[in-house]
């Protein structure tokens, strides 16, 4: 909380002008080299949201009750040493003059004679100011990570709605085709191949043995392609559905573009953002963590329970509702290992890797040390004993 020590006497009916400063301690109304009075910060968190609030241009709390009350006493002219805030000042007090002057007086009285002006606050200077200053590092250091998780954030979301945009188009798509060539539906599963054949050779006609080596297909695969395509039982296409179907596969090869691209990023973000926990979980599954937890410090924060059904709060409501079981894992079941473990164990994997993740990301949110590989090891002994039957 802000105090207010007056050192000289009333100066009431007088029109002088003074000279606002300003340090970590508060702010100090000068005349000539004499602290006529001022109003210290509070603690060193307090004076730290001061200082941020100075470096926008903007008074702080404690400039508006001293000019105030210096006003009432008569004083109608202010010297600042900040342009802007003389002018923000202006405006918050009509009929007062401020103006700007660098070096001003009072910042110099003030920077000549801190140690002095210090002990009459009862405020040591040089413990003040470191105090300041890491309050001052550890709030940059969250803005700039609260930033780079933006991006993580964006970009796994947008990853996120490309998934199942794709998935929905390409199955329309493959519907769509399926009229014409039903077999190669199952004959080609990855979803990017099927559409680039379509898009390169269009009707099931130019399937031909010799062009889908050509396209880089092994020779049994091509061959058994080829001979489906000669006996298929779709209907014929007319030349213009195939060319709406082959235009619509560009588009969705132009998506599949933009996801390698969007994967690439997410990679990169996260080796800067979070490399433990992309150590742990790889880069896709740790930034959905991200994303869904709210940001990193949100996630780090997050008791390892929590973390563990992250992305499954509907099924915990439907549960709690029903009075059914609840989810044993949400976003977590990404992680292979828990994906492809048989369904018994899948509860105690889940909270294996959420401890491990809660750990990680802890670690990357203090920007601590690279523990990676440390704790994908001790994960993967966890899990080695959760597979043996080791509870």
């Amino acid at each position: 909380m802000a105090t207010q020590v007056a050192l000289s006497s009333a100066e009431e009916g007088r029109k002088m002008e003074l000279q606002l400063a300003e340090n970590v301690l508060g702010v100090f109304a000068f005349e000539g080299e004499r602290v006529v009075a001022f109003r210290i910060f509070g603690s060193p968190s307090e004076a730290a949201e001061r200082i941020s609030i100075l470096r926008r241009g903007e008074p702080t709390p404690e400039h508006l009750q001293l000019v105030e009350e210096l006003v009432g006493k008569g004083y109608r002219e202010f010297v600042v040493e900040e342009e802007e805030l003389a002018r923000r000042l202006g405006s918050r007090f009509p009929g007062i003059l401020f103006r700007a002057e660098f070096p001003g007086k009072g910042g110099e009285e003030l920077r000549r004679r801190g140690g002095e002006i210090a002990s009459i606050c009862g405020i040591p200077l040089s413990e003040r100011v470191r105090e300041v200053s890491l309050e001052l590092a550890r709030k940059e250091v969250g803005e700039k990570m609260a930033e780079r998780d933006r991006c993580v954030i964006g970009a796994s979301k947008m990853l996120e709605e490309l998934d199942r945009t794709l998935n929905l188009l390409v199955n329309l798509l493959r519907e769509w085709y399926s009229l014409h060539f039903p077999e190669l539906d199952e004959l080609v599963a990855d979803h990017e191949e099927y559409v680039r054949l379509l898009v390169l050779l269009g009707k099931r006609e130019e399937f031909t043995e010799e062009k889908l080596v050509g396209l880089g297909l092994p020779p049994e695969r091509a061959k058994k392609i080829a001979s489906s395509a000669r006996n298929s039982l779709g209907a014929e296409v007319g030349r213009e559905d195939l060319e709406v179907m082959k235009e619509g596969g560009r588009k969705i090869l132009e998506l599949l573009s933009l996801r390698k691209k969007l994967t690439e990023y997410l990679e990169r973000k996260m080796e800067e953002v979070a490399p433990n926990l992309k150590a742990v979980v790889g880069s896709l599954l740790g930034a959905r963590l991200i994303s869904l937890a709210g940001g990193l410090e949100k996630l780090a924060r997050m008791p390892t329970s929590t973390i563990q059904i992250l992305g499954a709060e509907k099924a915990l409501f439907r549960a709690l509702r029903s009075k059914g079981k609840p989810p044993k894992h949400g976003v977590l079941y990404r992680f292979p290992p828990l994906r492809s473990a048989p369904k018994k164990l899948r509860g105690k994997i889940a909270r294996a890797v959420a401890g491990k993740v809660s750990i990680a990301a802890r670690v990357d949110l203090m920007g601590g040390s690279y523990l990676g590989d440390r704790l994908s090891l001790e994960l993967e002994r966890r899990l080695s004993e959760i597979r043996g039957g080791k509870k």
